[in-house]
């Protein structure tokens, strides 16, 4: 027993390790057009959620609706820059979803 409790520490840090992993909803997309000035992500089901950044690489400005609901905001140094899976997730974390 005391020699699995290294290794259940190691695993649970291993787990926590701050990558964006998360458990991804069944259906979601994001988008980045062309000129990279914009991204998006969406999240499809039994309710569903969008989050909208603007701004340049290092510094962009997400909310987490469309702004006539008034929407929760942040700052995010990098969440365009991410790959889809990584940008759901921070999305996700970032807005309380």
């Amino acid at each position: 027993m005391n020699r699995l409790l290294p290794l259940a520490l190691a695993l649970l840090a291993l787990g926590c390790g701050g990558d964006a992993a998360c458990e991804l909803p069944a259906q979601w997309s994001t988008a980045r057009p062309g000129d990279g000035s914009t991204c998006q992500v969406n999240l499809f089901g039994a309710t569903e959620h969008a989050a909208y950044c603007g701004g340049t690489p290092g510094n962009w400005s997400c909310a987490c609706g469309p702004a006539a609901e008034n929407p929760t905001t942040f700052v995010s140094p990098d969440l365009c820059e991410l790959d889809g899976e990584d940008r759901v997730c921070q999305a996700i974390a970032r807005c309380g979803w």
